[in-house]
């Protein structure tokens, strides 16, 4: 019997996550790691036209994050959107074109890096150093 698109595909993931042997378990019984792995097949299997992802990185391994920077990476290129909330400001940088940054709810800037470098006045530091610089200056 040949096997469907989806079928093979969950394998593919499966095996990228390192959970081929757990495809037969139940999830209660899974790591908080491994949940989340579980979370992020199911969302890559589908293969949405928009993502929304909220603290993807929470329980990976390093490995793990890297196959689902990997699979995000692949998945923009197939045309999909992604709209991500992570407090991994570092991260984020050098995966997103565009930033929205909250703090206590409020937006304190947005655009692309060199916009909310310029919006700081520090052209040359890491979006983390721009959110910290931006939040003193609002105390």
């Amino acid at each position: 019997m040949e096997r469907n698109f989806f079928e093979v595909r969950a394998e593919q993931l499966l095996e990228r996550f390192k959970l081929r042997e757990e495809k037969h378990h139940l999830p209660p019984s899974f790591s908080k790691g491994m949940q989340q792995k579980l979370m992020i097949i199911l969302a890559f299997l589908i293969q949405p036209d928009l993502y929304i992802v909220d603290e993807p990185f929470v329980g990976l391994d390093p490995t793990a994050t890297k196959v689902f920077l990997e699979l995000l990476s692949q998945e923009r290129q197939r045309g999909a959107g992604i709209l991500m909330s992570t407090h991994v400001l570092d991260t984020a940088e050098k995966i997103c074109e565009r930033f929205v940054l909250l703090n206590g709810g409020r937006i304190i800037a947005q655009g692309n890096l060199a916009e909310i470098q310029k919006q700081c006045g520090l052209e040359s530091s890491s979006l983390l150093e721009c959110f910290n610089h931006l939040v003193e200056i609002l105390k």
